[in-house]
């Protein structure tokens, strides 16, 4: 993934428009995935972003992927980014719903749900 505008993955991008920018990552014609930064730079560079984001070595990574070619890699670097971002979406989240309805909210929801289902039980 290069570093031009439009380009860059966002906290705000769904799952689909992550897949959407991965997929249009250039890669190269061979099928065997390796990581080799100096002679095949763009597969080098999504084994990288898929190895940072799920905290792997990236040769381990590229070996694990081996001959399941472009489509392979793009899947792992989709999930793998998708993985990461996950609980800061979910943060996000409770933290727009509580800012619209005031910060009591969400510990007394949470309160009562706990209640609800413990009585319930």
């Amino acid at each position: 993934m290069s570093k031009s505008l439009g380009n860059g993955i966002g906290l705000r991008d769904s799952d689909g428009q992550i897949a959407a920018k991965v997929r249009a990552a250039r890669t190269d014609a061979r099928r065997l995935i390796t990581f080799e930064p100096d002679r095949r730079p763009e597969v080098a560079n999504l084994v990288r972003i898929a190895a940072l984001c799920a905290g792997r070595d990236p040769v381990a990574l590229a070996d694990e992927i081996g001959g399941g070619g472009a489509a392979a890699l793009k899947a792992v670097v989709v999930d793998s980014i998708t993985a990461l971002l996950a609980p800061i979406r979910e943060r996000r989240a409770i933290e727009r719903v509580s800012s619209r309805c005031g910060s009591w909210s969400l510990p007394t929801g949470t309160r009562s749900a706990l209640q609800n289902s413990t009585s319930a039980a």
